[in-house]
């Protein structure tokens, strides 16, 4: 979510930020609700103050005894109205995009790319090529149709050969990036709704979110979740930054099993293995965001890249 600061500051800049990431949220409405809402706590401020000045008086002023009784309803009423409004401004703030780069081109989809830069050459073939899965098929080491059967459509198994390429591979991922700087972790595989507000998942991905019955958590759906979270609420000192993260979760079981009960255990645990997805982060001056784009892009050995406003 972004600074109100900046919307009372600057409504226009945001305005014009939110025209470019396609965002339907009226600004001009929400910084009017925020003007409301900043002069209303001004009037409740005044109030209290006011307040809080006539009951020194009660004990031998009952004329301040009989304000100080008709402050108290006003107040509440005001206070009410001024929490209702600071409720409403921050659900919409949370639906404002982050600002895009200004080298960023404007988009409506993907068709709208603009390729930065390729590497290599495209291998020309004289046969009709196959994709991944296609490969995986007649080889034997990707199974969908068997993953379709066990859980739904988009599932599959990796199998022998297959299994054992997709653990080489995150090894490989992950030793290439320890050795270029990078801490590894291993992240949880839950977060609390406060953790993905703040990682910018909600409210925009809600409808694609797991969650944990009468748990304040969901099932993350990429451990940049969990590393951005991990320095939430903390203030970082400039001279360390920018810090380097990546994590591998392994997650692809998970289960809630009922605990015995017993001091400091917790009635529910989730029991997890392997999942397939490695992560990276990068916590940073802001000043400093094209810097480290491009050093997770020379990182990351991307074949293309490309930027949209999509």
């Amino acid at each position: 979510m972004i600074d109100i600061k900046i919307l009372r500051e600057n409504p226009e800049l945001v305005k014009q930020n939110a025209l470019r990431r396609g965002c339907d949220v009226d600004i001009d409405a929400l910084y009017a609700m925020d003007k409301q809402y900043l002069d209303l706590m001004h009037s409740v401020e005044e109030m209290r103050a006011q307040r809080n000045s006539l009951s020194k008086e009660c004990q031998k002023n009952p004329e301040a005894r009989e304000k100080v009784k008709a402050l108290k309803g006003q107040l509440a009423e005001a206070e009410a109205k001024m929490e209702e409004l600071k409720a409403q401004v921050e659900e919409k703030m949370t639906w404002l995009p982050n600002f895009l780069s200004d080298e960023c081109p404007a988009g409506e989809s993907d068709a709208d790319n603009v390729p930065v830069r390729f590497v290599g050459e495209k291998p020309q073939f004289p046969f009709e090529a196959r994709d991944h899965q296609a490969i995986g098929d007649i080889l034997g080491i990707i199974d969908t149709a068997r993953g379709a059967k066990v859980a739904q459509s988009g599932f599959y198994y990796w199998v022998g050969a297959g299994a054992q390429l997709t653990q080489a591979m995150f090894f490989w991922a992950q030793q290439t990036l320890v050795k270029r700087g990078f801490k590894l972790f291993m992240s949880p595989c839950a977060a609390k709704a406060h953790t993905l507000f703040g990682t910018g998942y909600l409210p925009f991905f809600k409808d694609q979110t797991y969650d944990l019955a009468n748990e304040d958590l969901a099932l993350i759906g990429t451990s940049e979740q969990t590393l951005v979270g991990y320095h939430a609420d903390e203030i970082l000192d400039a001279a360390t930054l920018p810090r380097c993260y990546t994590a591998i979760l392994l997650v692809s079981v998970l289960r809630r099993e009922a605990m015995a009960r017993s001091p400091g255990a917790s009635s529910v645990s989730i029991s997890s293995t392997r999942w397939s997805r490695l992560s990276s982060a990068c916590p940073r001056n802001p000043r400093s965001t094209m810097k480290c784009a491009l050093r997770m892009r020379s990182t990351c050995c991307n074949s293309w890249v490309s930027r949209t406003a999509w």
